[in-house]
């Protein structure tokens, strides 16, 4: 009678399970990364519905600027009637939820817009780095001629250029004053009120492989739209990106060629262009209900195992949707999840 297991079976067993967690510990990443994502969501929207309320008791005491905007501190709702004054976790981070509140009134629509910051901290920028018009908020370069505006150790877009709000961040045709040929990092996150990232914006301008770990944009609460080719460069690699979650519009190109392994799509986007992620890495995804257009080979050329789309019950449920997926290597429709 046998009365244990050989060498032999013991590795056997020993590589069976290690297959195993190769194969489940990227999907439970997935997985809670995915729940991690909803917590927030569900904790921001707790903070917006307090903050209409707060508004609406206390708008007379506010002091909108010129635009007919305001940020107000997350912990002056905290200490209202509206939210209960405790350490709110980030469940992404696990940071404590301590930004502010913008809020916008629309005198046309008679409406009014909220949106959270994870940080609130500002920079009132006044040399003469950047190429910047006024009347339309946009930085358009870099001025390399100005002195020490080049090789950044990290470029910083500010909320503001000589007290004026930077709305937009365009594209240049001059290769010398492109953002990424004299950066090494791109911090994002005192641009409170960037929103568009236009064509090519950072997409163009590097003249030799550069690799950037992570672009965060996940402070960028007002950004709506990246255009076409926003962060797509033949020799630029992004390995990871965090977008924000009021983001509308990934435009065609948007990111295309880059690394870039995973992507958390946020829950309000709407459209994604042709080739926009074509030409990654990503294994899996998760596509949200919001999303109308699903652009041709959105998704091409990457490594896909699994694809969830949200609320829909077919492509027909899509403007346009052809071959979002192909040549992604074994993937077929077959391993397509409509969750309705």
């Amino acid at each position: 009678m046998k009365k244990g297991f050989t060498l032999v079976e013991l590795l056997a067993v020993l590589t069976l399970l290690a297959f195993v967690a190769i194969i489940s510990i990227p999907i439970m990443e997935t997985i809670l990364s995915n729940s991690a994502q909803k917590t927030k969501n569900s904790q921001i929207k707790e903070i917006l519905e307090a903050s209409k309320k707060y508004v609406l008791k206390y708008d007379n005491k506010l002091e909108y600027d010129e635009d007919n905007e305001v940020l107000i501190p997350l912990d002056d709702i905290k200490k209202s009637e509206f939210l209960n004054d405790e350490k709110m976790i980030n469940a992404e981070t696990e940071e404590e939820l301590n930004g502010c509140i913008h809020v916008k009134y629309n005198e046309e629509t008679g409406k009014t817009n909220y949106a959270y910051f994870y940080k609130c901290e500002t920079l009132n920028y006044t040399g003469s780095c950047f190429n910047f018009d006024a009347n339309e908020g946009e930085i358009q370069g870099l001025n390399t001629s100005a002195g020490g505006c080049s090789n950044f150790e990290t470029l910083e877009i500010p909320t503001y250029i000589n007290n004026q709000k930077v709305r937009s961040i365009k594209g240049i045709d001059n290769q010398n004053n492109a953002y990424l040929l004299h950066s090494k990092k791109v911090n994002f996150s005192k641009a409170l009120y960037l929103e568009t990232i236009k064509e090519h914006a950072f997409g163009y301008g590097v003249t030799s492989l550069t690799t950037y770990d992570e672009i965060d944009l996940s402070n960028n609460s007002l950004l709506h739209t990246i255009e076409e080719g926003g962060f797509s460069d033949s020799e630029l690699k992004i390995r990871k990106i965090k977008l924000p979650d009021n983001l509308k519009i990934i435009a065609k190109e948007a990111f295309q060629g880059n690394t870039l392994t995973e992507i958390i799509l946020p829950e309000k986007l709407e459209r994604i262009g042709e080739s926009a992620f074509k030409s990654n890495r990503i294994e899996r995804l998760e596509i949200p209900g919001s999303v109308k257009v699903l652009g041709k080979h959105a998704f091409a050329y990457n490594k896909l195992k699994t694809v969830t789309i949200m609320n829909k019950a077919s492509s027909n449920d899509f403007n346009l949707y052809n071959e979002p997926f192909a040549e992604n290597s074994g993937f077929t429709n077959k391993k397509i999840i409509w969750k309705q």
